[in-house]
């Protein structure tokens, strides 16, 4: 049973990391697609142009939301003030009223008024508390729009400032890459295939001249073999000239030691 358990882990760590490892080759072939050319690092800063565009709108709009709600916040605080001034004034007039009622011996209208005073005060404490709500609202609102906006702005700026981020990345590839060109062919990295028309010329001329060099080394090892043989001929020749020298020698010693030749008085070579 353990040993089921076991194999069912291990087949499922397989496929797991199966499917993460093919996630993350489509990932660095899709990054490969962007950093292993200019093209691909130009394509990269125009994508992210598109991205922070469509953000920037939908964040300006988002913001313009926030800042027309906060505006009607702010008609509303607007006429509840002027409603708020009203009902003080109504209020003060019904306190009015009952002071001189009260001065006069009036108990109606002291009545009447003070009736009319206690609902004014209530609309005023209402008024009041509802305008505080308001101004502390538009406040936190005012806050936040605030610090959007400058997030705002800093997207702005980004978009302003990405035509020379991309510029200056693509100009960091390509001078980076030709140094790491030059480098490698000063270290003889270089394949042939990369190889210009130039290196070509370089190549061709230094083969033709080692087929000159070579070509010199061996008409002079031919010149050097004809002598020797020349030398080998002479001194055959001489060893024959001196072999038949002794020849003669020995049939001239027999013809005298016979008596059928004269003695020859010259020197004859020494047996």
């Amino acid at each position: 049973m353990a040993e089921e358990v076991g194999l069912f882990s291990a087949l499922w760590r397989f496929v797991t990391f199966y499917k993460l490892r093919k996630a993350l080759g489509l990932v660095r072939a899709a990054d490969a697609q962007f950093t292993s050319s200019a093209d691909g690092i130009s394509d990269a800063y125009d994508i992210h142009h598109e991205q922070l565009v469509r953000e920037y709108k939908e964040f300006f709009n988002a913001l313009s939301e926030v800042e027309s709600a906060v505006e009607s916040k702010r008609g509303r605080l607007k006429e509840l003030q002027q409603k708020h001034k009203e009902a003080q004034k109504a209020l003060d007039g019904a306190i009015s009223v009952y002071t001189k009622a009260q001065a006069a011996g009036d108990q109606k209208t002291m009545e009447t008024s003070e009736k009319d005073g206690e609902a004014f005060r209530q609309d005023v404490a209402r008024m009041e508390e509802q305008e505080k709500g308001l101004q502390e609202d538009i406040a936190a609102q005012e806050g936040k729009i605030t610090d959007l906006e400058g997030r705002l702005t800093s997207m702005q700026r980004e978009i302003g400032n990405l035509s020379v981020e991309k510029a200056d990345a693509i100009a960091d590839f390509v001078s980076n890459k030709k140094l790491i060109e030059a480098q490698e062919r000063l270290m003889g990295l270089k394949s042939r295939i990369d190889s210009g028309p130039i290196d070509a010329v370089r190549k061709a001329n230094m083969d033709l001249a080692a087929k000159a060099r070579v070509s010199g080394r061996l008409a002079g090892a031919d010149a050097d073999h004809k002598r020797e043989q020349y030398i080998n001929a002479g001194e055959q020749s001489t060893a024959s000239s001196d072999f038949k020298k002794l020849v003669e020698a020995r049939k001239a010693e027999k013809e005298q030691a016979t008596g059928t030749a004269p003695a020859n008085t010259e020197d004859r070579p020494k047996i």
